[in-house]
């Protein structure tokens, strides 16, 4: 047996590029997990491999969907970046405020009008992606908009690694 293939038999496993899956190789120079992965290369589809937002270092592939940094390091290191404003709440309460009547208490995503109740100031670039308190990087939205816009920000997230 060639010391290629007993390497193969003993285990050794690769990261598939596109997907991120480790997989055990079938033949020495196989670079994609499955021949979909491969193909969808072929095609130009990019990479759906999730990465983290403060070292752009792809997550492990056995991460929770949930996960979003990839170590304890780069969550403080997110954490950092937002520090401060748990001691200004009273600041954030005010801005909070101005925002919402700047936006006339109206939700921007779906036009609902609610006097204060129900509304949330969203952050269009968020803290820990390098965005501030400042009162143009905040828009009003109600809290099932809210939510939405979230949501959405994750698929995408999930989607373009």
């Amino acid at each position: 047996m060639k010391a290629v293939e007993l390497e193969l038999l003993m285990g050794e496993r690769k990261i598939c590029p596109f997907c991120g899956w480790a997989f055990k190789p079938l033949y020495p120079d196989q670079i994609y997990c499955t021949a979909r992965c491969a193909t969808l290369v072929e095609s130009g589809f990019e990479s759906t491999v999730r990465k983290c937002p403060v070292c752009n270092n792809p997550l492990p592939v056995n991460a929770h969907k949930g996960r979003t940094f990839c170590s304890k390091e780069c969550q403080l290191e997110a954490r950092n970046r937002t520090k401060g404003w748990n001691q200004t709440k009273r600041h954030w309460e005010n801005l909070r405020e101005f925002v919402l009547e700047r936006d006339d208490f109206t939700c921007q995503d779906c036009g609902k009008f609610l006097m204060n109740v129900g509304l949330e100031a969203h952050h269009i670039k968020p803290l820990f992606q390098g965005g501030s308190n400042d009162e143009k990087n905040l828009i009003t939205l109600c809290h099932k908009c809210h939510k939405k816009r979230h949501m959405n920000s994750m698929k995408n997230q999930n989607l373009r690694g």
